[in-house]
């Protein structure tokens, strides 16, 4: 599913640029316009497959696995957004999409400027060009290895991406060095993005995982939302070049609050950044320690579907 947005992100910088120095902008903002449409149409006919049952009238609720009763108890209490950001398993991985969307606002905000203080024949697209090809194709080889290895290592890795290509922008004065810093940008939300995702999906019930994942995506939109008011008036006093040493550092920050805070306690969490346990918030973590209710429910009834991972 996540292989359709940079698909997108990398036809359109290409695209848009051929139709600005053909047409001008205005035939831009009306294809624009025209995809959007497009987009609407398409989503009208789409339908909620989705139907809740009460699990405790349910004719096997006395048997019904731990995941199942964990699912009706959530049915019976639903959370509001606030209870649910104060929750562990919630709180870093939203904290993580939020720097990242910082840094990604800086990007979008700032590096046209950037390359237009330098007066090189580069262009903002071919960046974003080459962040969307570098990102469509780590994916199939993320979401592959994230089921097999742990969501941690590759957390890390889309960290560390980041942080790299936001410090090669930081120094970068030609192409060479702007393409480069695009495949790693690109690199890092390929890891990013789906990962997190993914890890989310692993903590959530299955009714109430739109609400994890649009919180958790929430954050990353706050963050590009608010770059550009937020360091669009530090220009005063940081160079463009400065603005990305800064969205490195936004980075290591990310990078430090994961490593320290994504598990329990620092211990597990540095072993689960490393891929050497699981999650321990993982659902099938939650569900093997529920009690079973009924004692006499066969072994196969406190079995559980979700795998771990680790």
């Amino acid at each position: 599913m996540s292989l359709a947005t940079p698909l997108g992100l990398g036809l359109g910088p290409l695209v848009g640029e051929v139709i600005y120095d053909t047409y001008g902008v205005t035939y831009l903002w009306i294809l624009c316009s025209l995809l959007c449409g497009l987009s609407l149409c398409l989503s009208l006919p789409v339908q909620d497959s989705y139907t809740s049952g009460d699990a405790s009238t349910s004719p096997t609720a006395k048997t019904a696995s731990p995941v199942a009763k964990i699912c009706a108890k959530s049915t019976q209490t639903s959370q509001k957004f606030g209870s649910i950001l104060r929750e562990p398993r919630l709180r870093v991985p939203t904290i993580i999409m939020t720097l990242a969307g910082l840094i990604l606002g800086i990007l979008i905000t700032f590096l046209p400027l950037l390359i237009d203080s330098l007066s090189i024949p580069f262009r903002a697209g071919w960046f974003f060009s080459g962040s969307a090809v570098a990102s469509f194709a780590i994916r199939p080889l993320v979401g592959a290895n994230s089921d097999r290895y742990g969501r941690g290592p590759f957390v890390c890795l889309a960290l560390l991406a980041y942080i790299i290509s936001m410090l090669t922008l930081s120094q970068a004065s030609t192409n060479v060095a702007f393409l480069s810093a695009g495949l790693l940008e690109g690199i890092g939300a390929g890891c990013l993005l789906p990962t997190v995702i993914a890890l989310v999906s692993d903590r959530g019930l299955p009714q109430e995982r739109g609400r994890l994942m649009a919180l958790c995506i929430g954050g990353f939109d706050l963050g590009m939302a608010i770059a550009g008011p937020i360091f669009g008036s530090s220009r005063l006093w940081l160079s463009y070049s400065h603005l990305f040493l800064v969205a490195s550092v936004i980075g290591s920050l990310a990078l430090i609050i994961f490593l320290t805070a994504n598990s329990q306690t620092i211990r597990l969490s540095l072993l689960f950044a490393c891929g050497k346990t699981h999650d321990r918030y993982a659902i099938s973590e939650i569900a093997a320690s529920y009690p079973n209710s009924d004692p006499s429910a066969s072994p196969a009834a406190t079995t559980y579907s979700v795998p771990r991972v680790g």
